[in-house]
This record gives structure tokens, sequence and C-alpha cells, in this order.
């Protein structure tokens, strides 16, 4: 069985084809999914997004085998330009989105519907989430709470300087503030603080709570102008998804690198995710468990110190989760990311803010992941700051964080907590790994990762070495999940001195010392 995968401006739908399927076998399967004629699809067919290189072409012909083509193998992506039905504004079309139908049963924050997995009017396929899915359900939420966009700010404070912003936007939007301060009429966090120890404040928290963040922080613009993950990584995620068959969840740790939109405007910034280390892990009923032993913590250790050689830091997590939860994280997911964002704040680490997580959502029936991105709100870090979301590493291990004696909301450890009160919503997109080798001289390969299904052994190293001995060393010796698994074999002093080879574009002759270690110990364990 050949899936082909066929992007339509109305979403993504696949073809299942046999082994021996010809082309034109591709283009009945299409013309049948979607009603339209052979001649239709064989003019609109493209490989590309941007519509520039058709399928049926003098190099491709009707009569050809897919299997054939490298380009029409297993799991191929191609592109059908067609002109896109946006519908009608109809009565009909808008009572989809209603408040009454999205909101009809809400009795608590948990109750919360889950956003479109696709807007009416977006042209992206179901497995990826934009900016236009969350407008169109924040609408309908703004809709069911009375209110419009015009009515919210956007909370400039946070923007107001480099220096700041942190205290402004505590400032501004402390949610457990009482009274305005004096001087600058806005309301003082140290005030608040103190009317918050009094337990007749526990209402107006709720309150302002429910008021500033259902309201404003879905509308707050990120820091993070954009998640950008290099290409090979993001289909590594994918690929440790689609061998566990969706039956199992991940969670790796993304090393990566920001740059500013501008040196004038230092509060905003891309992300780019160069390496997502995948620890080794089990996977227990749903829940994933890093492993703690001293061999796994050793190679943690050393994963850090390999990304940190190659200019790179820890700018977030990637998990995945089932979606028999919806749209609902745990508070684990949620408060982890603001702890770390605030102790991080507190040493004064300037990719703080930045800091991202990539979540994958895994539907076991369709066989899909659907991926987006979130960073925490300003309000959520500021609990993190002055305790009322601290760390819980005795009474359940498996739950990290847990809401203080005065909890936010009533709520307990356990609880899930919607994303919606908590999250900013972050752009998602991939960048070519071009672009990795040339900005951090990492050569992305196919290594398997500490933590996939079938962690990598000698014989993968074995494979790794025969398939690329045409390559020069400092490519070869560039790959992350290589590196750390070579720590089994050299120490990881001498890692870090193969990445300074590999950052001066060293030759051949520099790497042979260590490379001749590593074969030497390779045919030895085989033989």
């Amino acid at each position: 069985m050949v899936v082909i995968r066929i992007q339509t401006p109305e979403g993504q739908i696949r073809a299942n084809m046999e082994s021996t399927a010809t082309v034109k076998d591709l283009f009945r399967e299409i013309s049948n999914m979607l009603s339209l004629s052979l001649k239709d699809v064989a003019n609109a067919l493209y490989f590309d997004v941007k519509y520039t290189n058709l399928v049926y072409s003098h190099d491709i012909h009707s009569a050809d085998l897919l299997s054939k083509h490298s380009s029409l193998q297993h799991g191929a992506l191609l592109y059908l330009k067609m002109e896109r039905d946006l519908g009608s504004d109809s009565d009909s079309d808008s009572d989809s989105v209603s408040p009454e139908a999205l909101f009809r049963n809400i009795m608590s924050l948990k109750d919360l519907p889950r956003p479109p997995t696709k807007g009416k009017h977006c042209t992206h396929d179901s497995t990826m989430r934009c900016t236009r899915c969350y407008m169109e359900w924040e609408d309908a939420f703004l809709k069911y709470i009375g209110k419009t966009r015009e009515d919210l700010q956007m909370n400039e404070h946070i923007r107001a300087s480099e220096t700041d912003a942190m205290d402004a936007a505590a400032a501004a939007f402390d949610p457990w503030s009482t009274s305005p301060d004096s001087k600058s009429g806005t309301h003082s966090p140290r005030k608040g603080l103190q009317s918050y120890q009094s337990v007749n404040n526990i209402q107006h928290l709720k309150d302002n709570i429910t008021k500033f963040q259902l309201n404003i922080e879905r509308q707050k613009k990120a820091l993070v102008a954009c998640l950008s993950v290099s290409e090979t990584q993001m289909m590594e995620v994918r690929k440790l998804v689609e061998e566990s068959m969706y039956n199992r969840n991940f969670y790796g740790v993304m090393y990566g690198r920001y740059e500013y939109l501008s040196e004038a405007n230092r509060l905003e910034a891309n992300v780019f995710i160069e390496w997502i280390y995948i620890p080794p892990q089990e996977c227990i009923a749903g829940t994933v468990v890093v492993l703690s032993d001293p061999c796994s913590k050793a190679k943690n250790k050393a994963a850090e110190k390999i990304a940190n050689a190659f200019g790179l830091i820890n700018m977030g997590h990637t998990f995945t989760h089932f979606n028999d939860r919806g749209f609902i994280l745990s508070g684990a997911e949620i408060g982890s990311l603001a702890v770390r964002t605030a102790k991080l704040e507190a040493r004064g680490a300037e990719h703080a803010k930045f800091m991202t997580n990539l979540r994958g959502c895994i539907d076991k029936t369709r066989k899909e992941l659907v991926l987006d991105a979130f960073a925490a709100s300003r309000q959520l870090v500021n609990l993190a700051r002055n305790n009322i979301l601290v760390e819980n590493k005795v009474e359940d291990p498996g739950n990290f964080v847990r809401f203080s004696e005065k909890q936010i909301f009533e709520l307990k450890a356990s609880e899930l907590v919607d994303a919606v009160c908590f999250l900013v919503p972050v752009a998602v997109t991939t960048h070519k790994d071009i672009i990795t080798t040339m900005k951090t001289k990492i050569c992305s390969s196919d290594f398997p990762s500490l933590g996939s299904p079938c962690p990598p052994t000698l014989h993968d190293v074995a494979s790794y070495i025969s398939i690329h001995k045409s390559q020069k060393l400092s490519e070869v010796y560039a790959n992350c999940n290589y590196l750390v698994y070579l720590t089994d074999i050299i120490s990881i002093e001498e890692v870090i001195m193969l990445i300074d080879l590999i950052k001066r574009g060293a030759p051949n002759e520099s790497f042979e010392e260590i490379d001749n270690i590593i074969k030497g110990t390779v045919n030895a364990t085989l033989v």
C-alpha cells in the first residue's frame, strides 16, 4: 500500500494506492475523491506549494508506475491548485461558530470547547492550526461574553522598554492587585501581594483572573513572532509518532537560537529550533517517564554540553498527548513552562521571554498528528514569580506543578487546566536544513534518537559510517544524535573537540585519530 497525500485548498486528502499503481491511477483516484475530471487533475497537480513543478510533465507519463519516480513514493505530499469555495455568509454558516453552539454547556473553565482544528476560511490542511483558526474561535467567545475586539487592550505595557517590561507587565495586569498606586495610577504588585494575604481576597482573585485572562490574554501578541523548526527535526517528531503506530507519546528538549526582529525592537524575536533531543524515556499508559538512571542522566548532560558547543540553548520542550483530552493541557505541561521562564528571568537570562513549547496532539483513530506551539502568558509567569504557582517534587513526581495553599480557581494539583486561560499561541513553520548548517554547522541526518522506540546500538553506528563513508568527516560528525551516542565510546571532552573541528571546517586528517578509535571499537565489538 502506497499513501500519497494531496493538499487542496479545502484541506488534505490521502490517496491509498496499490504498489503497482500508475500515475494515471493516482489521477483517477483524486478525480473520484474530488469529483473532478482527469484532465483537470493532470493540469492542476504540482510537486511544490508554489505551483511551479507540474506532476504531469515530459518527465512523468500517465503510464509510469509510481514506484518509478522517487517523488511519488509512499508519504509524498502533492499540491492541487484549484479555486476554493469560500462559502457564503448565510445564517447557516454563522450558526456553526455561534456562541450558543460552542459554549452551550460551559459550567467551568475545564468545559471550554477546543478551538477548531481548521477555520472555515483557512487554506492549510487539518494537521496545522494557524492564527485564523484561533481568531474565529475567539470571535465566538467574545460574542458570548458580550465583548468586541475594540473593547480589549493589546497590553502595550509589555513593549514599553526592555529594562522595565517585566515590572510594567506585573504592575498593569497583576491579577491579585486590588488598589491603584497613588503615584502612577496603576495597580501596585507589592500592595496587591499584601492584600492577597487576606482570605477575603480569594473571590477577588477569581474575578480578576477570569476577566483578565479570558478576555485579554488570548488577544495578546506573543513575544515570539514565529517558531521555526528544522525540516529534518520536524520530520523526526512525525516519524517517532508514526513508528509507534500513534499509540505512544514522546517528550523532547528543543535546542535552538533566536534572532531579534530588529535591534530597535529587542522584545520580539523569531526562534529557530535546530535540534530536538529525545532523551531516554518510557511511555506507560500514555504518560511519558524520562529515565533517571545514571547512564540516562549522563546522556542528558552530554546533550546539553553538545548543544551549547554548537551555540544552541534550551528554548523549550516538545511533547505529545492523545486527543481524548481535547484542547486540555495538564498543570505539568502548562506550569513547567511558566516556572522555567520565571526562574530564567530571575537569573537575567536574555532568552527567557522567548521560551516556547511545541505540542503534538495525536489522533489514534485517524492516525494524525496536529502540531501547535504556545508561550506562557505574562499572567502565568507572574504567578510563578510570586510563588503562587510552585513546583511539586514530593507528593506526585509525575505532576510537576501545583498551586500553593491559596489555590486559584480552587484547583488541585491533579486537575486539568484549560490552555485558553494561560497560554499565548505562537505561529509554527519550518526552515531548510541548509540554513541550520550555515548558522550552526550542524548537518541533520538519519541517526536515531536515544528516546526512539528502537534506541540506537553499535549496529546503527556501523550502518551510519557505511552510508556516509563518501562524505567529509566534518559532515559525518555534525549530527547531534550521533555525537550523544558516541559518548559511550569516547569522552565528552573528545566530543567537544570534534565539534570544535567541525565549526572550524577542519580537513579529514584532523579527525583521523578519534575516527580510528570509533571505527576500531565498532569493528572489535561486532566481529
